[in-house]
């Protein structure tokens, strides 16, 4: 799909450069990915017509089979950067199911400025490494493997990532290298070998970091030597068994060692006077627990124990017989400690989903040193990944892989799985992380990674069996359980899920789990255990935004409308970004209109507009959809099954399913509308939103007057929820409607002992209380 290089197309305040690879929009230059801008390009230069979707996927990605979705994204992504509403097109015209065609009115220049050259170039520079075939769909930069990186300054070698003793998680790296066997009188190479978190003499809780951070930095400049093969930190800690800030005695030390395998293993103290820190380090025959012998350092302040402790390794790795080679810590992460500590902190955030934290943190870790690209990776990841913000986290990890002399080949396969996360692009996600576990079996964070995404693919059985193979290596990691609670609820295993969900609470007092937990109790009806659960997290974390918003969901299914708005307040007001506040004013929309307050529910659904960038927000339709003249048309459903983005796997998409189906219903396309409704309960529930939609086909059938249908599935649900509220007050509308006023009667009794403290005006409550009065 080559560009017309050298032109400058013009259409109203946008300037397409094909020279420079660029997108203005009234004077501000919009970013698009190569492959994206290829796409906008094409779609110029063949205006006359409309292009079959086939025709530019084969341009896009020859030769590899790729969803409609990918090219949709594209085109999202085109219409985001033009400020187009896809509603109303000014640029590209969408036909359903059939392709896309520009349609704005166009001008032309030469360019003056041709700098294309640049990006093909830097291109180039990996063309030793893959060619255009081998790329994953999405992916304009080329995927790593495992081979040397680009010509650069710097050399490569595998290195361990940070491992943090002192904080909530550990992401451990498996290195198992076999050397030849070393001559008599030396040790044997390929020694298995373990580095022990240090002791903490120094008296200052500020320095508990470094007990972990200084095992993995020395492991990291070790791991150099192909006579060395590192145990890694996950075993380690699987035989310790102890507390991260625990003080390690030497007899169990050496029983880890031994249990995991070590022949050798490494340990040592720091301590400190001032700014200045000694360290000293051992060398044990497991064995025999007879010492080596040992080195030590000091250091006038701490920012120097990067560059100090590499001379160290290599003296530790002469003493081993097993020389020490390749490049040290300081180049292939980092030679700021600060930086260092820093992005190990923004580590351990990210796993508690303290997200704006993390990223404060790793946008601090950059500022200190501009080339640590593994920081670039983690900002890329959290926004992508973690937070769901895939369009923000792609340039950081585009930046991080053009740093790839600062990377290791493991780093590069971490980046492509998670930019292949980034856009949307679950195949190649999955093969990605399934490659990093070829390569390195006992990679913690891999599994949790490839967990989540497959139970958003819905493979709850592979997913528990990934999760528990992790758990397996690291039995301690809270967010193994955290992930399995939902796979047992998948599994329909409610009892396991709670208590997954209860074993995460009883491994960290992150607010997170507890919010899980209240979530857990939440799907399964106890209702004041959910709310204490969300209480305890707010109060661990009072601007924990994510436990804010939940309770206000809680307290709208209650019928406790007054708390749910003040809770969604307060979740606008503490919110880090538009996307939060947009959802906040969203759930506000939805609880006037389930009041039937149009008014308000359409004056929240304009703020979120307006917060939107002036873009219409899905979720708002069914709200428009009850002030009439809204159609169910074939634009209109394209945009409501438009690519949404989710936490390191595919979309959820019962809310797009319910919000074309309440939108078919007003436009009396019953049966569109119910196949809509069908569908979203094939998806998983959506506990997290203002409301789980699990009465969604219910409602219509019983709408619609089908009340024996209605009845049945009123039932369902209440089998799998005996205290799902509103399914318990409708069914006794439909038992009442059919004139079994007696089967009605318990019905309107038990909702109206769920709904206990239930704001008095509310209609529902209003109703049930007439019909137990009568």
């Amino acid at each position: 799909m080559p560009a017309a290089a050298g032109k400058i197309y013009l259409s109203g305040d946008v300037e397409i450069d094909t020279a420079r690879v660029a997108v203005r929009r009234g004077g501000e230059e919009r970013n698009l990915r190569p492959k994206t801008f290829r796409l906008l390009v094409y779609l110029i230069e063949h205006r006359a017509r409309l292009v079959p979707k086939e025709e530019l996927i084969e341009q896009l990605w020859p030769g590899i089979a790729v969803s409609d979705g990918a090219l949709a994204q594209c085109v999202s992504d085109i219409r985001r950067a033009l400020n187009e509403d896809p509603r109303h097109p000014k640029f590209i015209r969408t036909a359903a199911r059939l392709g896309y065609q520009f349609i704005g009115p166009l001008d032309e220049k030469r360019s003056e400025s041709v700098i294309l050259e640049e990006i093909t170039e830097e291109r180039v520079e990996y063309s030793e490494e893959v060619t255009e075939e081998d790329e994953p769909a999405e992916l304009d930069f080329p995927p790593a493997r495992l081979l040397p990186p680009p010509r650069g300054r710097r050399g490569w070698r595998f290195a361990l990532p940070i491992s943090l003793a002192g904080l909530a998680v550990v992401v451990a790296l498996a290195l198992s290298r076999l050397g030849p066997q070393q001559p008599a009188g030396s040790m044997d190479a390929g020694i298995r070998t373990a580095v022990i978190p240090f002791e903490n003499r120094s008296g200052k809780a500020d320095l508990n970091w470094l007990r972990g951070g200084l095992a993995d930095m020395l492991a990291t400049d070790l791991s150099g030597s192909p006579r060395i093969s590192l145990i890694t930190q996950g075993q380690l800690q699987r035989e310790l068994r102890t507390s991260s800030a625990a003080s390690i005695t030497h007899d169990d030390a050496l029983r880890a060692a031994r249990q995991a395998g070590a022949r050798v293993m490494i340990t040592g103290a720091f301590a400190s006077l001032g700014d200045s820190v000694r360290v000293d380090v051992q060398i044990y025959d497991v064995s025999s627990g007879r010492m080596w012998g040992g080195e030590s350092l000091s250091v006038e302040q701490p920012a120097l124990l990067l560059a100090r402790l590499d001379p160290l390794a290599t003296k530790l790795a002469a003493r081993l017989g097993a020389p020490s080679g390749g490049q040290h810590l300081a180049e292939v992460m980092t030679d700021n400690l600060e930086a260092y500590r820093l992005y190990s902190l923004g580590l351990e955030r990210t796993w508690n989903l303290r997200l704006p934290e993390a990223i404060e943190f790793y946008r601090k870790a950059v500022a200190l040193d501009p080339g640590f690209a593994m920081a670039y990776a983690r900002i890329g990841f959290t926004y992508s990944s973690t937070w769901a913000r895939p369009d923000e986290g792609k340039p950081y990890l585009e930046k991080a892989y053009r740093l790839s002399d600062r990377l290791t080949p493991r780093d590069r396969l971490y980046i492509r799985a998670w930019y292949a996360v980034a856009c949307r692009d679950y195949q190649a996600a999955e093969r990605g992380y399934r490659e990093i576990l070829s390569a390195f079996p006992l990679e913690i964070e891999i599994y949790h990674a490839l967990g989540t995404l497959l139970l958003g693919d819905r493979r709850y059985s592979e997913a528990r069996q990934i999760l528990e193979r992790g758990r397996e290596i690291k039995p301690d990691m809270p967010q193994f359980h955290n992930m399995l609670s939902f796979a047992y609820f998948g599994l329909g295993e409610r009892e396991k899920a709670v208590q997954s969900a209860q074993k995460y609470v009883a491994l960290t007092d992150e607010p997170n789990a507890y919010d899980t937990l209240a979530e857990a109790y939440y799907r399964i009806g106890r209702h004041d255990e959910a709310r204490a659960a969300y209480l305890e997290a707010i109060h661990r974390k009072p601007d924990f935004e994510i436990a804010i918003i939940h309770l206000g969901n809680l307290y709208f299914q209650l019928g406790r409308y007054r708390e749910a708005l003040q809770q969604y307040a307060e979740y606008i007001r503490l919110a880090p970004s538009n996307g939060e506040r947009v959802r906040g004013h969203i759930s506000s929309s939805w609880v006037y209109w389930k009041r039937g307050d149009l008014t308000n529910a359409a004056r929240e659904a304009a703020e979120a507009t307006r917060l939107n960038g002036g873009h219409e927000v899905r979720d708002s339709l069914p709200v428009q959809a009850d002030r009439g003249g809204l159609a169910l048309t074939g634009d209109l459903h394209q945009w409501i099954f438009l690519p949404g983005a989710n936490r390191g796997a595919r979309e959820n998409r019962r809310i797009p399913y319910f919000v074309a189906g309440y939108v078919g219903l007003r436009d009396h396309k019953t049966n569109e509308a119910l196949d809509h409704f069908r569908a979203a309960l094939g998806e998983p529930p959506v506990y997290w939103y203002v409301d789980p939609l699990e009465t969604c086909l219910a409602d219509a059938l019983f709408e619609l007057g089908r009340l024996d249908e209605a009845i049945v599935e009123y039932r369902r649900v209440l089998g799998d929820n005996p205290n799902y509220p509103i399914a318990r007050y409708r069914l006794g509308l439909a038992l009442d409607r059919k004139g079994l006023k007696s089967e009605a009667r318990p019905e309107f009794q038990r909702f109206l002992a769920i709904w206990k403290n239930a704001d008095v005006d509310v209609p529902e409550f209003v109703h049930a209380c007439r019909r137990m009065a009568e």
